[in-house]
């Protein structure tokens, strides 16, 4: 009993020197998230808002947290900055307002959990440009500027052929880039209805939208690579500096036990 008991001590030991990078990182993802959200740089049309940077990095939080966690960590962002007065809570008076504050998080987190899953090839990532197109359709103002929903058929088509194009683009850089490229069109199709059904953006700010698109969203799509590639770099050196801890603590653990098994052999050797 005794020594079956050791090991899983010893596992628990291994798990618990794993976990501190991963917890350390989400702190410092959402530090760093949170400050990024407060540095605004591209207005949004129709509106009195402003993207932010966190636009930029939230979807590669997903990536390396995995895609539950992440998003957890992004929503608990939000629900800490309105507890500490962070972020400005709209006034219930105005229903359209107060509801957007929770969900400005929400473009966020599904361009993260596209971003995360096209590593993996998930096909079901066409149900998020797809819905979106079609709540897009049976708005009113949608139907009139219809055409603008084809911006969504770019992640629609980059998840059906992630196959095609890693056959294509044989650079990793690239890759990640066409990655976040259907990442951004994915947060701009959530953003885009989330606004269109709260404030009924009219059709003349839609078309006056069209040329700046394609533009915002490559610049999106270049921040969500560079973040990629430079917590990659980071996480790497944090998870081999976790990984000499484990292996020190392991060879802790197998002295320990060689000083006791040459101890008993003395003891037996003086006994007799």
């Amino acid at each position: 009993m005794l020594k079956e008991a050791k090991p899983l001590k010893k596992n628990i030991k291994v798990k618990l020197v794993l976990l501190i990078p991963k917890v350390l990182f989400s702190v410092l993802f959402a530090a760093l998230f949170m400050v990024l959200t407060k540095i605004k740089f591209w207005p949004i049309f129709g509106t009195e808002s402003s993207f932010s940077f966190g636009a930029i990095f939230g979807p590669v939080i997903p990536k390396f947290l995995n895609v539950y966690w992440g998003a957890s960590v992004i929503m608990l962002t939000r629900i800490v900055g309105f507890a500490t007065g962070y972020y400005k809570m709209p006034d219930i008076s105005n229903p359209a307002k107060f509801l957007n504050s929770w969900l400005t998080f929400l473009p966020i987190i599904a361009a993260g959990t596209y971003f995360a899953k096209m590593f993996k090839g998930d096909k079901r990532l066409i149900i998020i440009p797809a819905l979106s197109i079609l709540l897009f359709l049976l708005h009113p103002t949608g139907r009139e500027v219809w055409y603008y929903s084809l911006f969504w058929t770019i992640p629609l088509l980059i998840a059906l052929l992630k196959p095609r194009i890693d056959s294509v683009l044989k650079n990793h850089l690239a890759q990640v880039y066409v990655y976040s490229l259907g990442s951004s069109f994915t947060d701009h199709a959530i953003g885009s209805i989330t606004y269109l059904y709260l404030f009924s953006i009219p059709t003349e700010d839609w078309i006056r939208a069209i040329p700046f698109t394609p533009v915002e969203r490559a610049i999106f799509a270049a921040g969500i690579t560079f973040f990629y590639f430079a917590i990659g770099v980071s996480l790497m050196i944090m998870q081999k500096a976790s990984a000499l801890a484990v292996l020190r603590e392991m060879t802790k653990e197998t002295v320990k036990e060689e000083t006791k098994v040459k101890e008993k052999k003395r003891r037996k050797v003086e006994d007799a």
